[in-house]
């Protein structure tokens, strides 16, 4: 509740705004309540817990604190425009790539034919990607696949380091329905790292030394992960 304080004295919010804001953290507070322990927030929706996720980075600002979560916030798209305006409407817009219809540089990109092994990865409060949208496209690949829903949000979900909060649901069986899969789900203590690492392992060769970097042209630069990240 200071936290919430701060923010609406930093944004100047009149009595009425401060109430709304209010109103949204008890929404979902009472949702994740009612689902026990290990709860998540999906009852609360989409439009909310956009809302309630956005404050993060006020939150911290409000309170000089830093996480190094947020420099994920802050880094900008950095792709070309009109790479960036032809993934938003081939992709977004027409869903191209679901459809079979995706072209890039003259070659058809096929998913329904695409019979590699395939691991897919879902936060179950995402409100960017929503997992049941996720989860479709483990309809429109071929092979051996895999789908683990993950606790935490559209960047947390992500990047998920081992802690006792982490949680992961698991299935082997794919039906073509979201909720009839996490009906049948295992929950599991844990990062979905830790499982991809056990999926990927029998999948790769051996390690082996890293490619030289950069050329005549364009020469390596700092070891990772460099300065610049540093401030």
């Amino acid at each position: 509740m200071q936290v919430l304080a701060a923010v609406a004295r930093t944004l100047r919010l009149d009595q009425a705004e401060q109430e709304h804001l209010y109103r949204l953290a008890d929404v979902r507070d009472a949702a994740a309540a009612t689902s026990g322990p290990g709860a998540t927030c999906e009852q609360v929706t989409p439009d909310v817990q956009g809302i309630l996720d956005g404050l993060v980075p006020l939150v911290a600002c409000v309170l000089n604190e830093r996480f190094d979560l947020l420099a994920w916030n802050n880094d900008g798209t950095r792709m070309p425009a009109k790479m960036h305006a032809y993934y938003l409407r081939r992709c977004w817009i027409e869903n191209a790539l679901a459809n079979d219809a995706l072209e890039v540089a003259g070659t058809p990109l096929i998913v329904s034919k695409n019979n590699n092994d395939s691991y897919f990865v879902a936060a179950v409060n995402d409100h960017i990607v929503p997992w049941r949208a996720n989860y479709r496209a483990t309809q429109l690949f071929k092979g051996n696949r895999r789908f683990v829903l993950t606790s935490g949000g559209h960047v947390a979900g992500i990047v998920n380091p081992p802690s006792p909060k982490s949680l992961l649901w698991t299935n082997e069986d794919l039906p073509a329905d979201p909720d009839q899969w996490r009906s049948g789900a295992h929950e599991v203590a844990g990062t979905w790292w830790d499982d991809w690492l056990d999926w990927v392992r029998p999948r790769s060769g051996n390690l082996g030394p890293p490619p030289p970097m950069g050329n005549k042209r364009y020469p390596a630069g700092e070891n990772a992960p460099g300065t610049y990240v540093k401030g």
